[in-house]
């Protein structure tokens, strides 16, 4: 697409300055000032459009280390709350059950910066 913008420029300057002065005329004047304001559209289009990739769904690098991780609640989930996991204070979410402070919680995904966590089961502790 870049490239496409950038001949659009060149045949606009090519235009104007045969129309200019190689007396061409002014339609070649007209149609090269046409060319070179859709290139400079198309180059100012590229710089301020949005990205189409959605990484809403990656986990951070620093949030991924904490997948399998178990940890303790530190106020209550509903399903939202502050867990303490690997010597630092994160922002969990359950699976939509509510969970008391001091409630064991193993990590079992992250999503983006969303930290999932459920209950540790006495067997799996």
């Amino acid at each position: 697409m870049r490239w496409l913008a950038i001949l659009f420029l060149l045949l606009g300057i090519v235009l104007m300055v045969g129309g200019i002065f190689l007396a061409l005329g002014m339609g070649a004047l007209g149609l090269g000032v046409v060319f070179l304001l859709i290139g400079i559209g198309l180059l100012f289009w590229q710089t301020v459009r949005l990205e189409t990739q959605d990484r809403s769904k990656q986990a951070l690098p620093e949030l991924k280390e904490l997948e399998d991780k178990i940890g303790e609640t530190l106020t209550p989930l509903r399903p939202a709350g502050i867990a303490h996991l690997e010597g630092r204070k994160v922002d969990v979410l359950t699976e939509g059950e509510f969970l008391p402070p001091g409630t064991p919680v193993k990590v079992v995904k992250v999503l983006g910066n969303k930290i999932i966590v459920q209950e540790l089961r006495a067997k799996e502790r």
